[in-house]
């Protein structure tokens, strides 16, 4: 096990303290990840997107970055809703090599997700699995977000060229909307897409934060609306 594995409890809760001072004394209260890597290998093969304004380099997931036909191992970047708009932002996952310096949101989720298993730092959820990382401004994500979700799903909807292959098989998304204003038509529209076309057929297993800011989960909260949503 990596070094600080015996601090995420939320994979496996023995029901000891921890040396953080936590009282996580709550045996079995995780996410049965021990089980899970017994039948799936620490997520072999299995491509999970995380949709995020920024990501930074880490040496503990970056063997497990995706390398594809139109990311070649960093995040996409989308940057308006025109494809020819979007590009790679290389200076972000790509060059340069060494670790950033500044707090990034979707560094930490990259790291839960798919920190790999190899003595160092943390262990990922799939820690065998495959990230796509995708950027998006943080001031357009409502704009942005169905064409993230669809790039994600199959890259063929926004790039000429690119290969179902790097269809992701599980779209992680951990923010939430703030807006209360509901779905917006083109977002409904991108998540039964995905949950039905996604996965070449199979559709997408969706995962999507709710409740930020300590809101509560009402009728008209924007996230809470769908069915399609893991939350």
């Amino acid at each position: 096990m990596d070094p600080f594995y015996n601090l995420q409890w939320y994979l496996n809760n023995d029901g000891l303290a921890n040396t953080l001072g936590y009282d996580l004394k709550k045996k079995f209260a995780d996410i049965g990840a021990e089980a899970a890597w017994v039948l799936a290998n620490g997520g072999t093969g299995i491509k999970i997107a995380l949709i995020d304004p920024d990501f930074s380099v880490h040496p503990d997931y970056t063997n497990n970055i995706r390398i594809s036909t139109v990311s070649s191992g960093g995040a996409l970047l989308l940057k308006s809703k025109n494809p020819p708009n979007s590009d790679r932002d290389k200076s972000k996952l790509v060059s340069p090599t060494t670790p950033s310096t500044e707090p990034s949101h979707g560094t930490a989720i990259l790291g839960i997700v798919g920190a790999e298993k190899n003595g160092t730092g943390l262990q990922g959820i799939a820690y065998n699995g495959e990230l796509i990382p995708i950027m998006m401004p943080i001031n357009s994500k409502r704009d942005l977000l169905p064409y993230a979700l669809k790039y994600a799903s199959d890259p063929r909807t926004l790039f000429t060229g690119a290969n179902v292959n790097d269809a992701a098989d599980v779209i992680n998304m951990s923010f939430g909307d703030e807006s209360n204003t509901g779905i917006s038509d083109d977002l409904t529209e991108a998540l039964a897409w995905a949950t039905v076309y996604g996965r070449k057929g199979k559709g997408n297993i969706i995962i999507w934060s709710v409740s930020n800011s300590y809101k509560k989960l009402i009728n008209d909260d924007a996230i809470a609306q769908s069915n399609r949503i893991l939350k």
